[in-house]
């Protein structure tokens, strides 16, 4: 688990890398259209394909395209292999990506696909005839935790993100407000800056974004001002 140590300033905003929790013992990516869930350090067992690849990048898309991968791990030969499992389990020296729902990115959210599922609860009375017309109001909602597809051009917005088997249903769990970059989720907090702030100055989120997220330390970024 890594603590990240923020502290209030109300002339910053921070980009948290990962989830929306402080407290951190997962990152969250988008890749090849999937919410990606990462462990380190962390494995996961079962083999779906006995092909080892050199980037995590190639593994993760062959891992989208295969119905019966479930994630990947990056073993300790520094190679990343297809697993069936989706439960991680401790082991040092190695990482673990566990493959989640398709990613859909609307209105600066990250919505995960869960087919033939419906979100229990109502948010409102209203039926929406688009998808789009949904998350737009599921976002304006602070109740809304999610959309599903109930028919043909029918669409309501839900309270919770527990779930039922449906079939022929669709439903699309909302996360935290977020920024999408570097194949990264980043989580603002407005009014907080870190508490250990590296030395460099970027001219932009784009840069800041960028250096974070080829190191394997940051946690996040600040814009000063």
């Amino acid at each position: 688990t890594k603590d990240v140590k923020l502290v209030s300033n109300d002339d910053r905003t921070t980009y948290l890398r990962g989830g929306a929790e402080v407290t951190y013992t997962t990152m969250t990516i988008t890749n090849s259209n999937y919410v990606w869930t990462y462990r380190n350090p962390y494995m996961l067992e079962g083999v779906a394909s006995k092909t080892a690849y050199a980037t995590r990048d190639k593994a993760l898309k062959a891992c989208a395209a295969l119905a019966a991968c479930n994630g990947v791990t990056k073993e300790a030969d520094k190679k990343f292999y297809l697993r069936s499992g989706s439960t991680p389990h401790y082991a040092k020296g190695r990482t673990a990506y566990v493959k989640g729902g398709k990613a859909v990115n609307y209105g600066n959210y990250v919505w995960t696909t869960l087919s033939g599922k419906k979100l229990t609860g109502y948010a409102d009375k209203k039926t929406y005839t688009s998808r789009k017309n949904a998350f737009k109001a599921c976002k304006a909602s602070t109740a809304c935790k999610g959309v599903t597809k109930e028919g043909t051009n029918k669409f309501r917005i839900n309270s919770s993100t527990t779930t039922t088997v449906v079939s022929g249903y669709k439903a699309w769990t909302k996360g935290s407000a977020t920024k999408v970059s570097n194949n990264y989720i980043w989580t603002p907090k407005a009014k907080y800056q870190l508490g250990t702030p590296g030395k460099t100055v970027y001219k932009t989120k784009a840069l800041a974004a960028a250096a974070c997220a080829k190191s394997s330390t940051c946690t996040g970024y600040t814009k000063y001002g």
